[in-house]
């Protein structure tokens, strides 16, 4: 990860076809980080809720944002349903992409208070067949 990140897991629950996880980042201005690695031959698509908070002198500046994802293996799609938040500055960007086994959700911090901002997030994944 880079300089300045640090990311926990915190938890996990699986039912029929659905998991959820959650995790959590501390990612420094600037950064990215991988909150989620999902496996991608276990996984087809789902959704993500995330709140991001500047840690530090504008500790004001706050959001959550929604956003889904679905993947074919080779090639991952996501749309971004809505980021509400409080301060003048959006201070983050969301992405996915695929490298050998996983699907990777990344965070980059954009802090307006060149702060690190701290990403806590829950996800729901359906699974490719029920289990």
């Amino acid at each position: 990860l880079d300089s300045g990140t640090t990311v926990f897991d915190s938890d996990e629950w699986s039912t029929g076809g659905v998991t959820m996880h959650s995790s959590y980042a501390n990612v420094g201005d600037g950064s990215t980080a991988v909150l989620f690695t999902i496996p991608k031959a276990k996984y087809r698509s789902g959704k993500c809720l995330i709140q991001a908070v500047s840690l530090g002198g504008a500790a004001s500046h706050a959001e959550i944002t929604e956003f889904s994802f679905v993947h074919n293996g080779s090639e991952v799609k996501t749309i971004e349903h809505g980021t509400v938040a409080v301060g003048s500055d959006t201070m983050t960007v969301y992405d996915a992409a695929i490298d050998s086994t996983n699907v990777l959700i990344n965070v980059t911090a954009d802090s307006p208070d060149d702060n690190t901002v701290q990403f806590i997030g829950t996800i729901t994944l359906l699974h490719t067949t029920q289990v």
